[in-house]
């Protein structure tokens, strides 16, 4: 390679060089004049100084006093964003809580002139002493109950220390299901220090109410008011008391819901188990109605009891209704066979029982049963020349010359070899035959004694005699089973109308004495 282009590379090296030196002087010039890009030159961090001032030779550990036997003064704030859940079974209420706790701390103070002005800070909660903060009645199986989210503290320079902190909280609470779903409830939030006692930490509330101005509201359950109140707690372990403050959420029930969704379906059954008693006395069919509602009430009522606290001496007025309506319905399932077995019945009816339906105070309530209309027996056309007529019982007996005209059988019979020639050849009218013709003989002929004949008339005589007398039992005792029957039949209309009086009675006044009560706290 030739000298001369080692000399070129080297001089292109050595140029470059030189221009990158320029350039970073006048990079380091413009930043320390702060002219160029307009931006002011960077003082030290005030902020990161003050925090480093406040916390460097702090120790947390140490409660916030510089003389140990004074109290530090812890306040409270407790405001309610939400009620997310109130379950009666598992008896937790879970709310959504902003929480402020506010103390002095003689550690943490400051001059804002000595530091640029600044009169508050914030740093992270970890750096400084912390209130032990719990909450009481905590329900929540994973967390101890501890307010204790790392979320940073704001310090005021005279040494007060805001915490704020956002909790979801799951406490119990005595739920008190007597007048579901008309109830109200009262939960509580008891608050308080775990390990120092009122000779450490003096606990109370900043406010003598809770916060509700932003609250978020419930489809179930509507908030009456936040109460606040602080106690003094002594327990056996120590003899100096505990601080707690317990703030009261009145809540109540929406029961629009459960209005329609248990209450009607009740009542609609009822109405239906009471309307089933104007159908027929022996209709069969009511008592499936009946039977089907009972098991309708059965289902209501356990979907109920899912919900409610297995507790025996807690019983809602929901449960009762619906007891009370399984019995009522129960009652008409009863009461339905016994109308249905008096409708049946073909016993004889007592005399008592008799005295009673014809009473005048029945009368407008026992539906009449409608008169039998007789049916007259039509007589055939006989012989004009008889002897006897048919009775009222459509018998008809005539002897004319050795003819028997009878009702039973309603046939005239003409007998060959009678005297004088009546009758010739047997011919006369019968019913079978009614277009021959009688003749003259029949109707004006005299009939004249025949001694067999007279035996004959009479031995039938007696036979009818005993057709008769079994036929006119026969009609007595159908007529006396119908008046039976007529008579078991008007009970069975007189003891279902008066049931489903005394059912309806029932079940109105049951209801009033079960909702009235519950109603009237509910509004108050």
């Amino acid at each position: 390679m030739d000298p001369w282009i080692f000399t070129v590379l080297a001089v292109l090296l050595v140029t470059t060089v030189h221009c990158l030196n320029e350039t970073e002087e006048i990079f380091l010039e413009e930043d320390a004049s702060g002219s160029g890009s307009g931006v002011e030159p960077r003082s030290p961090d005030i902020g990161s100084e003050l925090r480093h001032f406040l916390v460097g030779n702090y120790d947390s550990s140490v409660r916030s006093v510089r003389n140990a036997r004074q109290a530090t003064e812890v306040k409270v704030d407790v405001a309610l964003r939400q009620v997310l859940r109130l379950s009666e079974r598992d008896q937790i209420l879970t709310t959504v809580l902003w929480v402020r706790l506010l103390w002095t701390d003689e550690f943490l103070r400051w001059y804002p002139e000595e530091h640029g002005g600044q009169s508050v800070i914030r740093i992270p909660c970890k750096d400084i002493w912390l209130p032990d903060i719990y909450l009481y009645n905590n329900a929540d199986e994973i967390s101890t109950g501890k307010l204790g989210h790392l979320t940073d503290v704001i310090v005021q320079s005279n040494g007060l220390v805001e915490w704020p902190q956002p909790l979801t909280a799951k406490t119990s609470c005595d739920i008190n299901t007597r007048f579901f779903p008309f109830d109200h409830q009262q939960c509580e939030l008891l608050l308080g220090s775990w390990s120092y006692d009122g000779t450490q930490i003096n606990f109370t509330h900043l406010v003598p109410y809770g916060d509700t101005s932003d609250i978020i509201e419930n489809g179930e359950w509507e908030l009456l008011s936040m109460s606040v109140y602080r106690e003094l707690n002594y327990y056996s372990c120590c003899s100096n008391p505990y601080p707690n403050v317990r703030y009261v959420m009145r809540l109540r029930r929406k029961a629009d819901y459960y209005i329609f969704t248990y209450v009607l379906p009740c009542l609609s059954c009822l109405v239906i188990v009471l309307g089933g008693f104007f159908l027929p006395t022996n209709a069969a069919v009511r008592i499936q109605l009946e039977v089907t509602s009972l098991l309708a009430l059965t289902v209501y009522l356990l979907m109920i009891q899912e919900n409610m606290p297995p507790s025996s001496g807690d019983v809602s007025i929901l449960g009762e209704f619906y007891t009370g309506s399984i019995i009522i319905v129960g009652m008409a399932t009863l009461a339905t066979v016994c109308v249905i077995r008096i409708h049946e019945s073909d016993e004889e009816v007592p005399n008592w029982l008799k005295r009673l339906l014809e009473s005048p105070l029945l009368t407008s309530v026992v539906v009449q049963g409608q008169k039998e209309q007789a049916t007259p027996t039509k007589v055939p056309p006989t012989c004009e020349n008889t002897h006897k007529s048919a009775s009222e019982d459509s018998v008809m007996n005539a002897h004319t010359n050795g003819h028997v005209i009878s009702g039973e059988g309603l046939a005239l019979r003409c007998e060959n070899g009678s005297a004088k020639g009546d009758c010739q050849n047997g011919d006369c009218q019968t019913p079978d035959d009614p277009d021959r013709d009688i003749p003259d003989t029949c109707s004006t002929a005299t009939p004249e004694p025949d001694d067999n004949a007279a035996n004959k008339a009479r031995q039938t005589d007696d036979k009818l005699a005993n057709v008769l007398s079994l036929l006119e039992a026969h009609l007595e005792a159908k007529k006396t089973n119908r008046v039976r029957k007529k008579l078991w039949h008007k009970t069975a209309i007189w003891m279902n109308r008066i049931l489903w009086l005394c059912l309806l009675v029932s079940s109105i006044s049951s209801s009033i004495a079960i909702f009235y009560p519950a109603v009237k706290q509910y509004n108050r």
